[in-house]
């Protein structure tokens, strides 16, 4: 008989703490205007979206609000082609930097000059005539005289 009271008792004192609550909150709790501040924060990138979640300060209630994908941002670029490298031209996202095409350019090319070889280059290599590339400065000679 005592163990049935006590647990009478028990069930009358949950009923009692329970009115005006809501699933184990107290009625404070439950009344209270929330005050949120940011839990935790995925950042929305090209191909996936994120969220930013919240959490209740006075309760600890969480909310949670996605943020959409953000797609790709495409930009075109290039490499400049030099004398002896190949360039191209491309089409990527300036986010990620997924490439969407790419195309090559050649190598251009030296672009040669013909001036007589100063006498240091005579007494160096034997030229008597020295080709400098107009683009780069390379130098290259010719055992013919200028």
């Amino acid at each position: 008989m005592k163990r049935a009271k006590k647990i009478i008792l028990a069930l009358m004192a949950c009923m009692i703490a329970a009115s005006g609550t809501q699933a184990g909150i107290s009625a404070d709790a439950a009344a209270h205007t929330h005050k949120w501040a940011v839990h935790s924060v995925s950042k929305a990138s090209c191909t996936r979206d994120g969220y930013v979640r919240h959490v209740c300060t006075k309760c600890g209630k969480h909310k949670s609000a996605s943020v959409k994908k953000l797609g790709h941002f495409y930009v075109t670029g290039k490499k400049a082609a030099t004398c002896t490298a190949s360039g191209y031209i491309r089409k990527y996202c300036a986010r990620c930097g997924k490439t969407a095409w790419k195309s090559p350019t050649g190598k251009l090319g030296h672009d040669y000059r013909a001036r007589k070889a100063t006498a240091s280059e005579k007494k160096a290599y034997g030229w008597g005539t020295t080709l400098v590339c107009r683009r780069c400065g390379h130098k290259t000679g010719s055992y013919a005289d200028y």
